[in-house]
């Protein structure tokens, strides 16, 4: 069997992804422990809606920054706070 016929195995970003739309509902907190470059705090916002909250976490400035410009751009900046500092404190 070739490598391009072989059934394709969903990335674990995908997988996470699946698991929690189907728990996450609207109104729900959710938090990103590291936000890096803002895709999943997207996914988080999306996912709990307009009476939800996420809060993100990241000790990188440079990636809090990118987080809030994408958020910004998605329109969705008023459901989530971020952190410049370490998720385990």
């Amino acid at each position: 069997m070739s490598d391009s016929s072989k059934p394709r195995l969903p990335r674990a970003t995908e997988m996470a992804h699946r698991l929690l739309a189907e728990r996450l509902r609207p109104g729900d907190l959710a938090i990103d422990a590291t936000v890096g470059n803002g895709h999943d705090t997207v996914f988080l916002a999306e996912a709990v809606g307009q009476a939800g909250q996420v809060i993100g976490f990241d000790i990188q400035p440079i990636a809090i920054e990118a987080t809030r410009h994408r958020l910004s751009e998605a329109g969705l900046s008023d459901r989530v706070e971020l952190h410049t500092e370490c998720h385990s404190r």
